[in-house]
């Protein structure tokens, strides 16, 4: 959740772990010491564990609700957007032919490692008839090369590596066929401006990358078709679909964002005052990615706010647990004072046996942690899609960084 902590943290922990282990090895009288008040106190023991278990619960915790908030965020990039980086959208035929030919060039450079032209428009689908109709209002329906589609991004990542299914064929992704409950070849009408075509499903595909993208919402319903599909039914109406570019930067998923900025300059270089005239360049996955680190950050920063209160608890509980016990020694503690042994070795005695303790509540902390924050993932991720009446919702996932 905090990337920046993890490396001063780290040093910190190596720190204390190496004056630990210092004090362990080199100093025998010491360790043997703190074994002796361990074994002879296990009540006291007890309350500090608990003490510190606390306080580590809720800081694992908190980091790992940010962590996973930022994660469900960050899904809606693998699920919508996969190898999709930038898109050129261009609502206008006078002047796509243009931007086009301006765009071939861009598969050339060497942040991109390609792109992919497709015709896209909304559209509604139904399936079966009478009272057992079924509609799905909003459709995104895709005219694309499906050899070109297939390498998009690299193998594996578009999600549309099948075959052409051919001028009365479609492909659609598993959330229309879910929405519409239908499979390999049923026959879906589409009413494709303010027509209805007919076609038979040829493959279902899962809904990620250009399989799962569209026009904004985080749950899609994309139907695919050869090309010329909609631009024959488009004809004769006022409406046109929309030619879209998607650009792949090199790299995953992810790590291809950090080249958005460069490649967008190069996109308008490139499309020069066409990008004034109608030819709409985004970068939708970087738009994603920091909407998921704010969303991550201000959700989990929450979350830790409300748990310093338990965490600051803990602490002090610590402290007047060690006070307590250093007034209840002060007897054994005068003694050892009074033959010889030195206040900093009396301190490191404390260390060690203080260590054990820490040891002890990081590791059930940690467990004990992630088991909370799994259930406040579940319940956090549910009342926010709460307030979403549309697609645009959620996914839960668990992750810990």
């Amino acid at each position: 959740m905090y990337p920046g902590l993890v490396e001063p943290l780290l040093i910190v922990l190596m720190i204390c772990v190496a004056v630990v282990a210092f004090l362990v090895i080199g100093r025998p009288v010491l360790r043997r010491l703190a074994a002796r008040q361990l074994s002879r106190r296990p009540a006291e023991a007890f309350i500090v564990v608990a003490g510190a278990l606390l306080g580590t619960t809720m800081i694992v915790a908190s980091l790992v609700v940010g962590d996973s908030l930022d994660r469900s965020v960050r899904q809606t990039a693998y699920d919508v957007l996969g190898p999709i980086d930038e898109t050129v959208r261009i609502s206008s035929d006078d002047i796509a032919e243009q931007a086009l030919a301006r765009l071939d060039g861009l598969r050339n450079q060497p942040d991109i490692d390609g792109t992919l032209i497709a015709r896209q428009d909304l559209a509604a689908a139904t399936h079966g008839s009478g009272s057992a109709r079924v509609a799905a209002p909003r459709v995104v329906v895709t005219e694309l090369d499906f050899g070109q589609a297939a390498r998009f991004g690299g193998i594996g990542q578009s999600g549309l590596e099948v075959p052409d299914p051919g001028p009365r064929r479609v492909v659609v992704n598993s959330n229309l066929a879910d929405a519409l409950g239908i499979t390999v070849g049923d026959r879906v009408t589409f009413h494709l401006y303010s027509k209805p075509h007919a076609f038979t499903v040829s493959r279902i595909v899962p809904s990620t990358g250009v399989a799962g993208s569209g026009i904004g919402a985080a749950v899609n319903r994309d139907a695919f078709f050869t090309p010329g599909v909609l631009t024959s039914a488009a004809a004769g109406s006022d409406a046109q679909p929309s030619t879209v570019v998607f650009v792949s930067n090199r790299g995953g998923v992810e790590s291809g964002a950090d080249l958005t900025t460069p490649v967008i300059r190069t996109i308008h270089t490139a499309l020069g005052d066409l990008a004034s005239k109608g030819a709409v360049v985004a970068q939708p996955k970087q738009e994603v990615l920091d909407a998921a680190a704010r969303t991550g950050d201000q959700l989990g920063s929450l979350f830790l706010f409300i748990a310093s209160f338990s965490i600051i608890a803990g602490v002090m509980l610590l402290v007047n647990v060690f006070v307590m016990l250093a007034d209840e020694r002060r007897g054994q503690l005068g003694m050892l004072r009074a033959i010889g042994m030195r206040r900093r070795r009396l301190t490191g005695e404390f260390a060690i046996e203080g260590a054990a303790y820490g040891a002890v509540a990081a590791v059930l902390g940690m467990g004990l942690g992630v088991l909370i924050a799994r259930a406040v993932v579940v319940i956090a991720v549910t009342m926010l899609n709460g307030f979403e009446r549309g697609d645009n919702k959620l996914a839960i996932v668990f992750a810990t960084q």
